[in-house]
């Protein structure tokens, strides 16, 4: 394959350098700004090319030692190799060339707001359970999407001296393991306590009873679930709870929850700040979640409506809502894409957030939102250019009013923003 030379200028969203060569934009993954790389083209297209590092020639003075002997192979970091000032600078970029290349929007981003907890800030990881040569190993799908690699530590998740991936492999290894089983782990992190949720296709004939042992000889290990498509194993503790500004949140694995709550408070508090500053009197929350961020609204005040798919969401935020004693905070099932015109007729509200996932909102809602007489939206997302994209479109009757980015992953090229409009 071709070899080419030359310096990395930026970092595209997502991660991967940028280098130019004879007027074409290649993308070289674990780059930093200023590096000058000798690379391989592995992949030609139309508008551009894709390649890997062969030698790093003249490293960056963004550049620092990985801590994750996985970087690079794992491909759940992308940024590990770069400075967390470099990190933080890439990700307003990032927001700032969405606004502007997609939302056609000459506005100013707001410096991100860096992360307290760099390492071991994760609360829940997935790992794959693969069956080989009669033993189940525990990992991550390696970069190339394909490949399978075992772990024994992730320091997004813990310190790397911790024991705990160790542990868990070596019981997946004591599992009976035919070649057709697979399966996933959930790891839930709750002080120093863990919740393992275990699903295969089929339950290994000791399961149960390695699991029951496991409870008793690791005292961290709260408790476990085991589930297959026909049978559902429940052993010691499965309660899980998170403190959240003064909120007692229990919540299950089987509903969406924010992996950094540190960094979602943060968020959280910006958008209270903002309903304070406009008088909000009534919101709606559009894919609310568990609820969080409605349950906070309403404690200042505010009638709460929060509108979620999601049942078990739903169910989990009304509990919530019944344990803190807050009134003023109703919860609903329903697809927002289909309930939007309805909600924003029949409540009138005047702030309503926004907080979809990365495919952003569906025409049906823009056009609701757009056809109501609402003061204030808050639109909080994980993916700038569906943000940038549905800002266009808000933008035709909103103003914009602010944009502030949040490191929620650092480590990784993902960044949540928070973009303010205004009647």
């Amino acid at each position: 394959m071709t070899l080419i030379s030359g310096e990395i200028e930026s970092i595209a969203f997502g991660g991967k350098g940028i280098l130019r060569h004879e007027g074409k934009v290649v993308f070289i993954p674990y780059t930093a700004p200023q590096d000058r790389v000798t690379c391989r083209i592995t992949h030609q297209h139309k508008n551009y090319s894709e390649a890997e590092i062969v030698t790093l020639d003249s490293p960056s003075p963004q550049r620092v030692e990985p801590l994750c002997p996985y970087f690079g192979k794992c491909g759940g970091c992308q940024l590990q190799h770069m400075t967390y000032e470099a990190q933080l600078e890439y990700k307003r970029q990032s927001v700032s060339d969405a606004l502007s290349r997609i939302g056609k929007l000459n506005v100013q981003v707001e410096p991100v707001v860096p992360a307290e907890m760099r390492w071991a800030y994760r609360r829940h990881i997935a790992l794959t359970v693969k069956a080989s040569n009669g033993r189940f190993n525990v990992g991550y799908i390696a970069d190339d999407h394909v490949s399978f690699l075992p772990v024994s530590q992730c320091p997004i998740f813990l310190d790397p001296s911790h024991s705990l991936l160790q542990q868990i492999q070596e019981l997946t290894n004591s599992l009976e393991a035919s070649p057709s089983n697979s399966g996933k782990l959930m790891i839930f992190k709750q002080g120093d306590r863990f919740f393992l949720q275990w699903h295969f296709k089929e339950l290994p004939a000791n399961a149960v009873a390695i699991m029951e042992k496991a409870l008793t000889v690791h005292s961290q290990w709260a408790g476990c679930c085991i589930a297959t498509p026909r049978s559902l194993h429940q052993l010691g503790n499965s309660n899980l709870e998170l403190m959240i500004d003064g909120l007692s949140i229990q919540f299950s694995s089987r509903a969406f929850l924010q992996n950094h709550p540190e960094q979602s408070l943060n968020i959280y508090r910006m958008v209270q700040a903002q309903a304070e500053t406009t008088k909000a009197c009534k919101a709606l929350d559009f894919y609310c979640g568990i609820g969080i961020l409605s349950l906070l609204l309403a404690r200042q005040g505010i009638a709460v409506k929060g509108v979620e798919q999601n049942g078990e969401a739903i169910k989990t935020a009304r509990e919530n809502s019944a344990r803190n004693r807050i009134t003023g905070a109703e919860f609903v099932k329903g697809d927002v894409k289909n309930t939007a015109e309805h909600q924003l007729s029949s409540m009138q509200p005047d702030f309503v957030i926004v907080n979809p996932p990365r495919e952003g909102m569906d025409s049906k809602v823009i056009e609701a939102l757009l056809a109501s007489q609402v003061r204030t939206i808050v639109y909080i997302s994980c993916m700038p250019s569906t943000l940038a994209r549905d800002l266009k479109l808000l933008c035709q009757k909103y103003r914009f009013e602010r944009c502030r980015p949040f490191d929620m992953f650092p480590q990784t090229g993902h960044v949540e923003t928070v973009a303010i409009l205004q009647s």
